[in-house]
């Protein structure tokens, strides 16, 4: 299992020296991976930097955290994460206020959205304040919202001296109810400790209290946490708020699936070698006895040859954008020392701008986006975006059919083949009702049309059903697509009719033939019920 920890803290201010030295030394000590502030105080993001940067030179930060944050003023607000550095950051997003920290983090391909907030303590600022959050929480990222709500779920169990009725009181609300239910994220504190009372806030006299600083948590990590417990801070009337998850480690994959890359069918060094390679296997054609294993094996040949080829495109072509690179840095020096190439480096550009496209491009097929625009090839977002679809095919946890959460690789795959047993069962067939059925049927095929319908397929069938299917379709196991069929029919064509009518004859397609590929993707509510 790998340990994944938080705190979340309102840490009342850090402008003084002593304040950030204390605060610094003791998330030291903690070693958590995540350390989400609120309150900071800071005025921009670079004064929270040298804070940190200063800790660092000082021995206050051998744990090495960086860090992001949402500054406000010094007087009010500001939220800031420190995280681990093994972690990279994918992407972020502040708001103007000091109040929110949105960050997507990843590592070892598992990707998270951690979210810190520091809420409005009155209700209609804090209506808005949620309801702004439908702008930046992802639903496909499994998350982790965490802070200060500045409110109650349960004024009954939550809060202790508080008059829920004063009209001063802000509790629950029913925006924070429907946010809650839209992404599926649930109080994780609560879900650990159902019945008990304990609280993250308390007035100094000791007269009120109240469980306001939470981690609210995506489905799908409930079944991993591990601890969450509100322990006391020496620096601020809120107590910090730990949560340890332990995640499925070595996550159980299998091959993967290749894909055959359609812009190589238009590039005529492409052409030649399937062209080539293809015309020396079928000197092998009759050494197979089965003709559908000539054609798998064929097939498979000819995968290694185009992905060796495609990795060598690649190289070349991330060779040409650092060369582009170069060559427009030295241009651009140029021009400032007075040499006429401002011609160069907009052709320069021109050729930078269409490599990077060409990038953007791949990745956003990969990533399966249909309404991208042309002027729109951020390559930065589309790999995020297939680095995100990739992770929103992972199951790390299930309900199986008895209600029970299973995380194992084995206990998951038993509880999809029994739940989708019981979808796809046959039913029991009455033959009565059969027979009654087809002895009623008054039209039937000839002898001719019988003929017609049997028997070997032609040439002729089988390009015209391929001519029919649509462009942009997934291919099978061997990741050769229709375009594919449709570019090399001349030399594909007979082989492939062939050896279709043997499996016809024979009663039996090739592996690749007889197999598919389903991808299981979660669409709406509980994942673990999906």
């Amino acid at each position: 299992m790998s340990k994944l920890t938080f705190i979340t803290l309102n840490c009342r201010g850090l402008r003084t020296a002593d304040n950030r030295a204390t605060l610094f030394q003791w998330a030291n000590c903690a070693k958590t991976d995540f350390v989400c502030l609120q309150e900071t105080h800071s005025s921009s993001e670079e004064e929270f930097s040298s804070w940190l940067d200063h800790a660092t030179s000082s021995g206050c930060n051998k744990f090495g955290y960086k860090c992001i944050s949402s500054p406000e003023t010094i007087l009010s607000c500001g939220v800031a994460i420190l995280y681990n550095p093994s972690y990279d950051v994918v992407s972020c997003t502040r708001d103007q206020d000091g109040r929110l920290l949105c960050a997507e983090f990843s590592k070892d391909g598992n990707l998270i959205q951690l979210v810190n907030i520091y809420a409005p303590n009155t209700a209609k600022p804090a209506s808005t304040f949620f309801e702004s959050l439908y702008q930046v929480l992802d639903p496909d990222t499994p998350t982790v919202l965490c802070g200060d709500f500045n409110t109650a779920v349960d004024p009954i169990k939550d809060r202790f001296g508080c008059n829920s009725q004063s009209p001063s009181a802000y509790n629950w609300s029913v925006t924070l109810h429907h946010l809650m239910s839209t992404y599926d994220l649930h109080d994780a504190w609560r879900t650990i400790h159902p019945n008990a009372q304990e609280y993250s806030w308390h007035r100094p006299n000791g007269r009120q209290a109240s469980r306001i600083d939470m981690f609210w948590l995506s489905a799908l990590l409930l079944s991993c946490v591990k601890r969450v417990d509100i322990l006391p801070f020496f620096c601020s009337d809120h107590s910090t708020v730990y949560l340890e998850l332990c995640l499925p480690s070595g996550t159980h994959r299998g091959h993967g699936v290749w894909k055959l890359n359609t812009r190589h069918l238009s590039d005529e060094s492409f052409v030649k070698l399937v062209s080539d390679v293809w015309s020396s296997w079928r000197v092998y054609k009759s050494s197979f006895l089965m003709l559908t294993a000539w054609w798998d094996a064929g097939k498979a040949r000819l995968k290694q040859y185009i992905r060796v080829f495609s990795k060598k495109k690649a190289v070349s072509r991330r060779k040409l954008i650092v060369s582009l690179e170069h060559t427009l840095f030295h241009l651009n020096r140029r021009l400032l020392d007075g040499d006429e190439v401002l011609p160069i480096i907009e052709d320069v550009k021109s050729e930078l701008e269409a490599a990077h496209r060409d990038e953007a491009r791949g990745a956003r097929i990969r990533a399966n986006v249909q309404w991208a625009e042309e002027g729109e090839a951020s390559t930065k977002y589309f790999f995020g975006l297939e680095r995100k679809r990739g992770q929103r095919r992972i199951f790390i946890s299930v309900k199986n059919t008895a209600g029970t959460v299973v995380s194992t690789f084995v206990g998951i795959a038993r509880a999809w083949v029994a739940l989708y047993g019981l979808l796809f069962t046959s039913q029991s067939l009455d033959r009565i009702e059969q027979d009654f059925f087809l002895n009623s049927l008054s039209m039937k095929l000839s002898s001719a049309e019988q003929s017609l319908c049997e028997g070997e397929l032609t040439e002729g069938e089988c390009k015209r059903a391929l001519d029919a299917v649509a462009t942009g379709k997934s291919p099978g196991l061997d990741g050769l697509p229709a375009e594919f069929y449709q570019r090399f029919w001349s030399l594909l064509g007979t082989d492939f009719v062939d050896v279709i009518n043997f499996a016809y004859n024979h009663g039996q397609l090739s592996p690749s033939q007889g197999s598919g590929v389903i991808t299981l993707i979660h669409k709406r509510g509980d994942r673990l019920n999906n």
